[in-house]
C-alpha cells in the first residue's frame, strides 16, 4: 500500500470510528475543510510512524500514574508570557476520547477500524 493510500485508509478508520465522514483532499485548500467532519468536531488528523518524542514520553509519565481507572491525559502548553492555559492542547487516546464523550455523543465503533 503506498503511503497515500494508507493516510487515506487512515482517515477513513478515523471518520468511522468517530461516527463522521472523510472529507476528500481533492478541491479544497489548507484550512478550507476538515479532514474528518463530525456532528461535534472538525477533526485534522495526522498519521506518522512514530509520536514526536515529547508527546510519547509524557504519555509514558501519565500512564504510569494512573490509579482508580482515571485516564491518561497530556497538557501541552505554549512558553510564553500571557499564553492562556485554556489554549494549551489536551492528548489522550482516541478511545478514552470517546468514551468521556459517550453519554453526550453517541460514539459507535467496530474494532476492525483499528487497522
Amino acid at each position: 500500500m503506498t503511503q497515500r493510500a494508507t493516510w487515506k485508509a487512515y482517515e477513513r478508520a478515523v471518520a468511522k470510528f468517530l461516527g463522521g465522514l472523510r472529507v476528500p483532499i481533492t478541491g479544497r485548500a489548507r484550512g478550507d475543510a476538515p479532514d474528518i467532519n463530525t456532528p461535534l468536531f472538525a477533526v485534522e488528523v495526522k498519521l506518522r510512524k512514530n509520536f514526536p518524542v515529547l508527546i510519547a514520553k509524557a504519555m509514558q509519565q501519565a500512564e504510569a500514574s494512573v490509579r482508580d481507572s482515571k485516564l491518561p491525559l497530556v497538557v501541552i502548553g505554549k512558553a510564553g508570557i500571557g499564553h492562556p492555559v485554556r489554549k494549551s492542547l489536551a492528548v489522550m487516546y482516541l478511545e478514552d476520547f470517546a468514551e468521556l464523550l459517550g453519554a453526550l455523543w453517541s460514539v459507535e465503533h467496530d474494532e476492525a477500524s483499528d487497522g
